[in-house]
């Protein structure tokens, strides 16, 4: 099976507490360690005892939909030298 968070081959895998995507165990222990990671496991313990059993989370944070964004000097590379702008 391939994580549908990651990509990888995976012979194990789980639920995401916060959609329904199957993902990794690594994938798994990444969103264990995010902040909202009780309050989606809470929203959903909710909606099972009352009877709602196709809970679909709380939706996916942003962190872990894709890497955090590089710092400013990686968005806005150095222009090349003006010699390679204007040639002679």
């Amino acid at each position: 099976m391939t994580c549908a968070r990651c990509r990888k081959e995976t012979d194990a895998f789980t639920m995401s507490m916060f959609n329904t995507q199957e993902i990794c165990l690594d994938c798994k222990d990444k969103e264990k360690k995010h902040p909202k990671y009780q309050e989606a496991s809470d929203a959903e313990m909710r909606a099972v005892r009352s009877g709602n059993y196709n809970y679909r989370g709380i939706g996916k944070p942003l962190a872990l939909v894709r890497p955090p964004l590089p710092s400013s000097s990686l968005l806005f590379p150095p222009l090349p030298s003006s010699s390679l702008l204007f040639p002679p």
